[in-house]
């Protein structure tokens, strides 16, 4: 399959996506949590040493609000535990588009009054549903069928369900006027990159905040501390 072929998002409209969580992240151990909040554009092949494989172009997102374009896919995972024991998790997957989506994101580890669920508000990102076993092998049937492998990296099977099965986002062609599309491009990277500065500043003083609360449990003598989430 020549890559000229291979479905894209990159040149659709733009759209700002935020996302905000009600509690904030839990926080068990800050030495073993981890966030992930991936954008997946688009497909491409990469010569493999057992094939050609199906791959993605993706982006990572960066902070509570990030341009993306229309159609994207977006894979949010969060966990947090300790070195032996992950206490909560979250995996959810939304798509790009126009509106504000409120939704409930169920922790995956928690048991009993341990759990915490997460309530979240997006904005041009709407939840979609992880597809179950069988309809994912229905894809991985279709790209190997097309003579190739579906990665192991990235969810390739769910992309090619929603993209290339359902349907459910349009590309839009090569630009043939880079000139004239150049500074709108331009204002809207500059207006992201500076929502980007200001939420980066935002999370450095709550970690700031974290990181005294800590050493204040850390001081007081004979006191268990429960590691929370401090919100600034």
């Amino acid at each position: 399959m020549a890559q000229a072929s291979l479905f894209s998002v990159e040149n659709n409209e733009y759209l700002t996506c935020s996302i905000e969580f009600s509690p904030e992240l839990p926080v068990v151990n800050p030495k073993y949590t981890t966030y992930g909040m991936t954008a997946y554009l688009g497909f491409k092949t990469v010569e493999g040493y057992t094939g050609r494989y199906l791959a993605t172009v993706k982006r990572e997102c960066r902070g509570k609000a990030f341009p993306l374009p229309r159609g994207a896919i977006v894979h949010f995972v969060y966990s947090t535990g300790t070195r032996k024991i992950t206490y909560h998790k979250y995996v959810q997957f939304f798509l790009v588009v126009e509106g504000q989506y409120e939704g409930e994101i169920l922790d995956l580890e928690g048991e009993g009054e341990g759990k915490v669920n997460l309530k979240f508000v997006a904005t041009n990102m709407k939840p979609i549903e992880s597809p179950d076993e069988k309809t994912l092998a229905e894809a991985e049937a279709e790209i190997r069928n097309r003579g190739l492998r579906p990665s192991i990296y990235d969810p390739v099977r769910l992309l090619w369900h929603y993209w290339v099965k359902m349907k459910i986002a349009q590309q839009a062609p090569p630009s043939t006027g880079p000139a004239a599309a150049g500074p709108q491009t331009i204002d809207q990277e500059i207006q992201a990159l500076e929502k980007l500065i200001a939420e980066k500043e935002r999370e450095l003083a709550q970690l700031k905040a974290k990181l005294e609360e800590l050493k204040r449990l850390k001081s007081v003598s004979g006191r268990v501390a429960s590691l929370v989430e401090v919100k600034a």
